[in-house]
């Protein structure tokens, strides 16, 4: 994953960039108008010694990206899934496998969010700002 952005603030050795949020249309929506496109801030690694107001390259590997995004998106899906079906197998009743369900989600949400405290203090897992383009 590839980002641009504006350093905007620096402490130490991390960056505070404002990048443009892309859109699921590819960005391109002054032409459906079916989106609001706006910036965000992120924190990244500064290795290149970038200074504030500088235009510069952002980048993380694709598969923690994917990673992280079936973390967030997928494992909590599933775990729902797993908990409906323990919960109704075990109880023959859709109300208990619900809330076990519900349940499991919850706690897949708390593991994850334990997950990403130790993930987050990985280089691994941060943006990087890799090159200063101006």
């Amino acid at each position: 994953m590839t980002q641009i952005g504006v350093v905007i603030s620096i402490k130490n050795d991390t960056a505070m960039v404002q990048i443009k949020r892309t859109s699921a249309c590819g960005g391109k929506c002054e032409t459906c108008g079916g989106c609001e496109v706006s910036s965000q801030k992120v924190e990244a690694y500064n290795t290149v010694g970038a200074k504030v107001g500088q235009v510069v390259r952002l980048d993380m590997k694709d598969t923690q990206v994917l990673f992280a995004a079936f973390m967030v998106y997928i494992v909590p899906l599933i775990m729902l899934f797993i908990g409906y079906a323990i919960g109704y197998s075990l109880f023959i009743n859709e109300i208990v496998g619900v809330i076990s369900g519900l349940l499991l989600l919850v706690a897949s949400f708390l593991v994850i969010k334990r997950i990403d405290k130790k993930l987050g203090k990985s280089s691994k897992y941060r943006l990087q700002i890799t090159q200063v383009l101006s």
